[in-house]
């Protein structure tokens, strides 16, 4: 209602002061044409020069981008084109949060394993021949002795060596970093519920971000035992990016880019995994409805394309792909407000709604065949900011402001989570591919310091720790380094 208020009061104020200014410019004709008339008669009269009126723009906040200001406040300020009173043009930008991998491939194996060799005794039966004697008496002639064949059956005995075989049974997950591992963005992060020119920079280093189970075979003591491993891998994500207003500053259009410096690599006897480095290109379309000296409220939209890498894994000689082909949507509702000169408080409210799932391909050296599609679950994030100017010189020649910012961000699902299965035609792999971020809701808390420089560019360093943990989905803990340079 006080946003309204005073966007109503500033609004009659402009028509105001465009009546007036309208009215004592006539008025100020009328008193010229007067005074001409009753000087012309002087000869030695020189009429004074005259000056076009000056427009009076319905905004007069507004601030012309191709000024040079001498502080950095000022260049800020230039930066969101005036659509905000002074005060709320030093509004900090959100810092942000998320981290979710693309999809888990749980698993559970039955694998016949050679362990090893040993000798066997194996008995055979063979068929041999005897030669018996036989005397033969004739009475004629005496007796006499010959030899006569016979077969006989007997058993033979042969050391064989044969292979150890052993049935191995297990269960476990990977966790699958789709698009570099940045899978869904959020508007919150490194952004603000006001239109800006600027230049985009940020890095996110999240903390044992990515789990899998790995298992290896061992052998001790002529034993050979499968050794099972908890595999956590952090990310480092960097995001580049450029938003430009439009619309005297009402509107702009944001565009970024993020990718991952550290590649998703698993390899083991029976499991294994591997995903690129590059993310998906993300734009976001952002308008202020509503203006106030000490408040705005803005709507937008933004989609992501998936230019960014596929999952891949292995689990014995199963393999199978994770492709990347969800399209995200993302409308949001912004509010900033500044009930002081000195503090501050904004939220974002946005929906996360995949448009169609990725497929899922599974190759089993028989056949190459896409067994379904993995579905993300269409997610409500909950962004509230609010901070406090420890320091603000606008004269200084480095630093002109500092801020402390901290920040809560929850994330729910608003659907059931999605799940595609697959057993081998053995019948000794067994997969089932889930979406984890549609299990259960996380609550996030950040504290950062903003910083502006001289230049109107503000550098930010901050950090995130997870209060309401998802489960398989949630990092440790996550640091951020942020930067935004005004055009």
């Amino acid at each position: 209602m006080r946003i309204a208020f005073f966007a109503s009061m500033l609004t009659l104020g402009c028509c105001g002061w465009s009546s007036i200014a309208h009215a004592e410019h006539g008025h100020s004709i009328q008193l010229a044409q007067a005074e001409s008339e009753a000087e012309t008669d002087d000869p030695g009269f020189v009429p004074p020069p005259t000056t076009p009126p000056q427009q009076t723009s319905p905004f007069p906040q507004l601030a012309s981008r191709s000024n040079r200001f001498e502080n950095g406040f000022e260049r800020l300020q230039a930066s969101r084109r005036g659509v905000t009173g002074r005060s709320l043009s030093r509004m900090p930008n959100m810092f942000g949060d998320f981290f979710t991998p693309g999809g888990t491939a749980c698993f559970s194996v039955d694998v016949p394993v050679v362990t090893g060799t040993q000798i066997v005794p194996i008995t055979t039966t063979e068929t041999v021949t005897v030669f018996d004697t036989v005397t033969i008496v004739d009475p004629s002639s005496g007796s006499s002795t010959t030899t006569q064949p016979r077969d006989v059956q007997v058993d033979v005995v042969t050391n064989v060596e044969v292979d150890t075989v052993q049935n191995f049974t297990f269960d476990g997950e990977a966790q699958i970093p789709l698009a570099g591992g940045v899978r869904r963005q959020k508007v919150s992060e490194n952004n603000s519920p006001i239109p800006q020119d600027r230049w985009i920079f940020s890095y996110n280093h999240f903390e044992n971000a990515l789990a899998a189970d790995t298992y290896d075979f061992v052998e001790i003591g002529g034993v050979v035992s499968l050794r099972t491993n908890r595999v956590n891998r952090s990310v480092d994500r960097f995001a580049f990016g450029i938003e430009k207003t439009f619309v005297d500053g009402w509107n702009s259009v944001q565009v970024v880019q993020s990718v991952s410096a550290n590649q998703w690599q698993l390899d083991s006897d029976l499991v294994g995994a591997t995903a690129g480095g590059l993310g998906n290109l993300t734009f976001l379309f952002k308008q202020a409805l509503l203006v106030a000296d000490d408040g705005l409220i803005s709507a937008g939209f933004g989609f992501d394309i998936p230019i960014g890498a596929d999952g891949e894994g292995r689990v014995d000689s199963v393999l199978y792909e994770l492709k990347n082909e969800n399209v995200h949507l993302f409308p949001f509702l912004g509010i900033a407000y500044t009930p002081f000169d000195n503090w501050f408080v904004q939220g974002i409210f946005q929906l996360d709604i995949p448009t169609r799932g990725n497929s899922v391909i599974v190759d089993d050296a028989k056949s190459r065949q896409n067994v379904g599609r993995l579905n993300e679950s269409t997610l409500l994030f909950v962004d509230v900011s609010g901070g406090y100017w420890l320091y603000q010189n606008p004269n200084a020649r480095a630093v002109v402001g500092v801020a402390l910012v901290s920040e809560l961000h929850y994330g729910v699902p608003i659907q059931d989570s999605d799940s595609v299965e697959y057993a081998s035609s053995d019948g000794t792999v067994n997969f089932n591919f889930t979406n984890p971020a549609g299990w259960s809701d996380a609550l996030n808390f950040t504290l950062g310091m903003h910083t502006v420089l001289a230049n109107g560019a503000t550098v930010r360093i901050g950090g995130v720790i997870p209060i309401e943990r998802q489960d398989n989905v949630d990092f440790d803990s996550e640091i951020q380094c942020q930067v935004s340079v005004p055009f």
